[in-house]
């Protein structure tokens, strides 16, 4: 089987699916931002994947969108799928 290599990294998946709950609930970058005791450029920086975010940092928003944070890795399974496609 192939592997894709144009699958989107997992840090880039988890920024995504950030910005898509948001969205959702109408919180913006300066919103989220002021809730982490940062400023808006920081946290551009970790939703744009200029900068990693930490899984400290995952928690915390996790917390402060009210979600479990499991909900912001929905694709989890298939990068670790594409792991053991390449090992093998």
């Amino acid at each position: 089987m192939p592997i894709d290599l144009m699958a989107e990294p997992l840090g880039k998946r988890v920024a995504q699916e950030i910005r898509a709950e948001m969205a959702r609930q109408g919180i913006s970058q300066i919103a989220l931002a002021e809730a982490l005791g940062r400023n808006q450029t920081y946290v551009s920086y970790r939703l744009t994947c200029k900068k990693s975010l930490s899984l400290d940092e995952i928690e915390v928003i996790a917390d402060i969108l009210r979600v479990r944070v499991d909900r912001l890795f929905p694709f989890a399974d298939s990068g670790a799928a594409r792991n053991r496609r390449m090992a093998s």
